[in-house]
C-alpha cells in the first residue's frame, strides 16, 4: 500500500529498502507520525515472505478461535464499544 500522501516523512525512508526503519530519520519520522497522528503503518517491516508467514499464523489463530472481533467504539470512549 502506498501511504505517502498520510505519512509522506515515513515514506520517503522506506523507499530506501531492507531494514529502512531502523536508520535514526526513519525513527524520527515514525515517531513524529505517532505523535502527530496516534498511528503509523511501516509497510515492509517484515519484508514478502515475513508477511505471508504472519498472514498464515493470523489466520491460523483466528480459524482457532485464539482471536476476536475488536471493540469499536467512539473516540474518548474505548471501554463501551460495541463488536464489530
Amino acid at each position: 500500500a502506498d501511504t505517502s500522501s498520510v505519512q509522506p516523512e515515513v515514506a520517503s525512508h522506506a523507499r530506501d529498502g531492507r531494514a529502512w526503519w531502523s536508520s535514526d530519520g526513519a525513527l524520527a519520522a515514525i515517531a513524529e507520525t505517532l505523535r502527530c497522528r496516534n498511528h503509523v503503518v511501516v509497510d515492509g517491516f517484515l519484508g514478502r515472505a515475513g508477511g505471508v508467514a504472519l498472514r498464515v499464523a493470523l489466520e491460523r489463530a483466528w480459524g482457532g478461535g485464539v482471536l476476536e472481533p475488536a471493540k469499536v467504539a467512539l473516540p474518548g470512549d474505548g471501554l463501551n464499544g460495541q463488536r464489530s
